[in-house]
């Protein structure tokens, strides 16, 4: 996991990216996902959890079926079903959909933000 997510951290030049794969425990990954916008990972317990704190999803699946594996709650996530290997392909999917959940993050935020003025 952490090869993928350091590859996927190496093609988005930001500060807002962090890599925290292998190194939280139960209790610092909840607070950790509690406090973000977007994760990206694998078919893991980390989606499950993201998926029961509410908070939106890039989970990418490779020989898993996302239909009896994935997400159960209504969050919405963004399912990339194909062999991650690193590939450009790989990539520019994950980007492509985490850039998606932000863009609509922030049409939200800013739709509420009127809404209240």
């Amino acid at each position: 996991d952490s090869a993928i997510c350091n590859a996927i951290r190496k093609n988005v030049n930001s500060d807002k990216i962090h890599d925290f794969s292998g190194k939280t425990n139960l209790v610092e990954l909840c607070d950790l996902l509690s406090n973000s916008n977007v994760l990206i990972c694998n078919d893991s317990g980390a989606m499950h959890l993201a998926n029961a704190l509410g908070i939106e999803t890039v989970a990418l699946f490779g020989p898993t079926d996302p239909k009896r594996t994935g997400p159960v709650f209504k969050t919405i996530n963004e399912i990339i079903k194909q062999s991650f290997n690193g590939n450009c392909s790989s990539l520019n999917s994950t980007l492509q959909a985490t850039l998606s959940i932000l863009k609509r993050q922030e049409n939200t935020a800013s739709q509420h933000s009127i809404d209240h003025t």
